[in-house]
This record gives C-alpha cells, structure tokens and sequence, in this order.
C-alpha cells in the first residue's frame, strides 16, 4: 500500500478488498508519504524481497509514472483503487481532477481541524468524564465495561464526530432528561462473549489471580440485564456488539444518527 499522503485511503480499498478473500494469509505493508523517487526505488527493493500487489494513491503523475514503470521492471501488479473513479467524473463533468496538493489539500480543509476537535473532545470524554459537558457531545455511547464502547468512540470521532461514552455500572442511577443534543447509543453483547473479553483483558493486565466479580457469569448477565433496562427506559435505540467489528458498530451508530437528524448519509470526513 502506497501513498503520497497518509494512507487512510488505499488502507480502507485495501481492507475492503481483501475481506472478500477467506482462504489466503494477508500481509500489509505501507508506505505512507511517498513524494519522491528514491522512496520508490527503496520500495522497489523490498517488493524484489517480499514480492505482492502494490496498491496505491499518488496525486503526482510524474511519481505516478515512476512506480508504474518500476514495477513494470519487476513484473508486480501495480493498482491505482481510484484512478478509474477519477476518470468517470472527470469525463461526466466535462473537467480534469484539480491535482491537489497533498499537505495543502489537509490544512486548508476545514474538516481536517474538526476531526481533531472532535478526537480532543471525545478523549476528554471517555469513560464518563466530564458528564456535565455530554450535551455538546454529537454521539453519546452507553453500555457495561467491555462492550467497545471506547475504540468505538475513538473510531467515530476518526470521522469527525464528538463522541462521549458512559459506562453502566449496576445499581447506579443515570439521569438523561437533560441530554437532548447528542444521539444516545446503547450497545449490549452476550453474556459468554462479555466474560470471554473481560478474562483476555486480565491476561493482557497479567492478573492471572483474580477472585472478584468482573468475570463471574451471573454477575455480568445482571449488569447487561440493568443496562438494557436502562436502554428501554429511555428508549434508547441499541447494538449487539457480540459479534461486529468496529467499523460495522460506528456505521450502524452513524446511520443512527443521521435518521435522528432527519437527514441522507451526505457527510464526508
């Protein structure tokens, strides 16, 4: 995967291609920032060690050029995921793609500088911090410890979204009369997968002797039970992250939040 800016494009092309092959091993190698020949050259060097596909998105067609006939050298496929897009508007529109400058093309959009207020916002505000500022929040995410609800966060404020979380804790009352902007989320998840990612996450902490009440069964399948109360209460939409990823969890979250707004999917991060 090669890139003259920071990859976040040819990695999501890539990622969503590859998915659709079960039966082969995927190894990804990025070269993200790509802006000069010798970087190509180098990178031709290692394609000759660990041969594969090169995907890219390069806005310079001099470089462009240059990898294509580099690769050509090597007989390694080389794919451009957008350059066909770019062809069919530029002929719908009658004019020629405007060739951006990568670093110019990032700081003067002014999307660029919310995405970073939003990932400020939505890092001040995790796990039940700074409650009092909820209603500033665009997208607010509940749900017991261990549902995702903090990469999931994170991932969507990625998109440009304020997002803060607010863990459930059994027994424990939450007032939401005064939240009114944000589009309030509750995820919930089975029981056997909510102990299993709280017993890895012990491991991970290297707390192999633990006899408290985070793994034990009945005592999650009653915070799940609390919570989900909570959710119909306040009739809270939900998402059963049992077996989703993060980016189908913010997706499902995103489609939630436009139909609140009453508007399409038109927002481009």
């Amino acid at each position: 995967m090669v890139s003259d800016s920071s990859g976040e494009t040819v990695i999501a092309v890539s990622k969503a291609a590859t998915s659709q092959f079960e039966n082969i091993e995927i190894k990804e190698y990025m070269w993200p920032l790509v802006r000069v020949k010798s970087q190509i050259n180098q990178l031709i060097e290692s394609i000759k060690k660990k041969p594969g596909l090169v995907i890219y998105t390069i806005i310079n067609k001099d470089l462009r050029d240059y990898l294509k006939a580099r690769c050509q050298e090597t007989n390694t496929k080389c794919i451009s995921p957008i350059g066909n897009i770019i062809s069919e508007i530029s002929s719908y529109c009658g004019i020629a793609a405007s060739k951006k400058n990568p670093e110019k093309e990032i700081f003067d959009d002014e999307s660029y500088f919310k995405k970073i207020e939003a990932i400020n916002f939505t890092v001040n505000h995790d796990d039940g911090q700074l409650s009092q500022n909820f209603n500033e929040a665009d997208i607010l995410i509940m749900g017991v410890s261990r549902t995702s609800k903090s990469p999931t966060s994170l991932y969507l404020a990625q998109r440009g979204y304020k997002v803060a979380n607010w863990p459930v804790i059994n027994g424990i009352d939450y007032n939401l009369s005064q939240i009114n902007n944000p589009l309030v989320v509750g995820l919930t998840i089975s029981v056997d997968r909510l102990i299993q990612i709280r017993q890895f996450r012990l491991i991970s902490k290297d707390i192999k002797h633990c006899n408290n009440e985070y793994t034990d069964a009945l005592v999650a399948k009653e915070e799940l039970k609390y919570a989900n109360k909570i959710f119909r209460h306040h009739n809270i939409p939900v998402i059963d992250v049992t077996s989703k990823a993060i980016e189908e969890i913010s997706a499902e979250i995103i489609n939630l939040y436009f139909t609140k707004k009453g508007e399409h999917l038109v927002r481009i991060s």
